[in-house]
């Protein structure tokens, strides 16, 4: 139960099929784990990775017409919390959880002021990045998804950290970077520099 919330906090990619399916694993994940098999945990992770996939090049595809063919007059609702939210049925309403979702957040832009002729690339680079960010994922990401959701069920303060994440944590911690001294973003698939840290080498 922790492994797929964690995995779909906002019960936007699973369906009550796909959950019920899932069930077959849920008195093998100890003793796999004892056994160092972490195969179930893969198998629950590619249909993640598949189905955000999914969710994300639709919303992809809704952008490009969305002023055409989304229909704001409608008297819709959606649950925002997602504690509250429920699994959907099947996936003919996970996509029409997706669509009200891009609604959702075109209405939040235009409320922002921001200007229609804009709302499209907004939300093109939004969603374009997040896919580029999913497809980055690796096998050190899985394990720390599968191996956090073992820990906190024993104790919600313990916490496994894979090397990269580690190292950020380390840093952290004692202040210290070792480095150019410069903050960076990733901005639209690019690295940007933000700022230069006063004192340190590109600063000089």
């Amino acid at each position: 139960d922790r492994y797929l919330n964690r995995l779909d906090p906002g019960k936007q990619l699973f369906t009550t099929q796909n959950v019920d399916q899932l069930k077959q694993y849920q008195y093998r994940f100890d003793n796999d784990l004892k056994k160092g098999r972490l195969d179930t945990a893969f198998t629950i992770f590619n249909l993640y990775m598949d189905r955000s996939k999914e969710r994300l090049e639709y919303i992809l595809t809704l952008i490009k017409t969305w002023e055409k063919n989304l229909d704001f007059t409608k008297n819709e609702s959606m649950t925002i919390d997602p504690d509250l939210r429920q699994w959907k049925d099947n996936k003919d309403a996970l996509y029409f959880l997706w669509k009200k979702e891009l609604k959702n957040h075109i209405i939040s832009l235009m409320l922002d002021d921001q200007k229609k002729a804009l709302i499209s690339d907004t939300l093109e680079k939004i969603y374009s990045n997040r896919l580029h960010r999913l497809l980055q994922t690796n096998s050190n990401d899985i394990f720390q998804i599968f191996m956090n959701s073992v820990t906190t069920s024993f104790d919600p303060h313990t916490q496994f950290f894979p090397p990269r994440a580690s190292e950020d944590f380390d840093i952290h911690m004692s202040l210290s970077l070792e480095g150019i001294g410069a903050v960076l973003q990733t901005e639209n698939e690019y690295t940007k520099v933000i700022r230069l840290i006063p004192k340190g080498p590109a600063d000089k």
